[in-house]
């Protein structure tokens, strides 16, 4: 439940992010902003898991419905990261997703172009400051 595996040019292993502290140290991260969601990046150098996979967690928070709601966001932007990540995400980072309550009623082609934007300029502006988390 936790993986998800695709075959493109490459296969990428995509792990959740499940514990508290793991969110946290997100904090330290660079946050893009969208209509729909807000992307936490964060390059890790723990050398916790194996091979440098990739790492996402969700949130969704309560202020923006009950828990249908939430969990009918919570699974759309699990499609989205399934889709888009393989051709955008690095290796050796950690995602979180911080669902909006606009990401019920986004276009998914939009949704997915939108994550992969994020990620684009997540990864220029870490690229540009130099910034390392770990």
């Amino acid at each position: 439940m936790g993986e998800c595996q695709t075959n493109l040019s490459q296969t990428m292993v995509i792990n959740s992010l499940r514990k508290r502290r793991e969110f946290v140290a997100m904090r330290a991260g660079k946050r893009m902003h969208t209509s729909s969601f807000v992307l936490q990046v964060r390059q890790r150098n723990d050398g916790l898991t194996g091979d440098g996979d990739v790492r996402v967690g969700y949130t969704i928070t309560r202020k923006v419905g009950n828990a249908v709601v939430r969990n009918r966001i919570r699974r759309r932007m699990r499609e989205v990261v399934r889709v888009a990540m393989p051709n955008t995400a690095r290796n050796s980072y950690d995602y979180v997703v911080i669902g909006k309550r606009a990401a019920l009623n986004t276009n998914f082609e939009t949704l997915v172009a939108q994550l992969s934007s994020a990620i684009t300029r997540a990864h220029q502006n870490i690229s540009q400051s130099g910034i390392q988390n770990g």
